[in-house]
């Protein structure tokens, strides 16, 4: 099964930076974010990775394209370089998807790369210790077109009302506390005919149609979850890897 990475959006402001650096390569324990999210799903035997690339592509390209000597001793011969590790199991296809297109445009823009009737989803701003073997069982069990992970945060985000199962509605930015996108999804190939242009917003008019249809499943994940929108959050993540204490790490 392939991994689709939302990796186009605009870059975030550390304090050590002087420019904005894009999010996938924002680092938490020395190794940029996108890197967390790759090792998860390699956990669980996912290599094929899309990433969906828009602002600062050439950044990210950059860093996969000089991992290997950058991160491990080599060998230089006259019959070319050797290196001292063991070949990376991944298959990453790069695609530019358009420095303004919106999440949905973007997810629509890779349509040719999909092989299969199933794909997952997910976002390059996040770090979570979801199982992956679970929310794919739930997404079979409910036999829908797409199923979202469930998670509990304050009511700063988007409410999602459930019905036996099912996503009935969203409810934004409520006064109490429910369960919220987190950001990881499964998803049948039929949910790109609900994304229409570049500017198609994926978490608004797509999925309130699919909710609105019983097309979308939920799946509840209780354990850790942690978005990275803000340097502060960052720096969370940063003093917890520092302290020993790294739930999300499950490789």
């Amino acid at each position: 099964m392939q991994a689709v990475i939302l990796c186009g959006g605009k870059g975030m402001r550390m304090s050590n930076a002087p420019d904005l650096t894009p999010k996938p390569l924002v680092k938490v324990g020395g190794m940029p974010l996108l890197m967390h999210i790759i090792k998860l799903f390699q956990t669980y035997a996912i290599q094929d990775f899309i990433l969906c690339l828009g602002d600062k592509s050439e950044a990210i390209k950059e860093y996969f394209f000089n991992l290997d000597w950058k991160a491990h001793d080599f060998k230089l011969t006259e019959k070319g370089v050797q290196y001292y590790h063991p070949p990376e199991n991944w298959n990453i296809i790069f695609a530019d998807t358009g420095k303004d297109t919106q999440t949905g445009g973007r997810i629509k823009r890779i349509e040719k790369y999909l092989t299969g009737d199933d794909f997952l989803l997910t976002y390059s701003d996040g770090l979570a210790n979801i199982s992956l073997p679970k929310l794919l069982t739930q997404h079979k069990k409910m036999k829908r077109l797409a199923t979202v992970t469930g998670v509990k945060r304050p009511s700063a985000y988007g409410i999602m009302e459930e019905n036996h199962g099912l996503v009935a509605s969203f409810r934004e930015k409520p006064q109490l506390d429910g369960w919220v996108n987190g950001g990881f999804f499964v998803l049948k190939k039929q949910v790109l005919k609900y994304l229409q242009g570049d500017q198609c917003i994926w978490e608004e008019q797509p999925l309130r149609q699919l909710a609105a249809e019983g097309q979308l499943a939920l799946y509840r994940h209780q354990g850790f979850w942690q978005s990275l929108d803000s340097p502060k959050e960052v720096q969370i993540v940063n003093e917890m890897w520092a302290r020993d204490d790294r739930p999300w790490v499950v490789w």
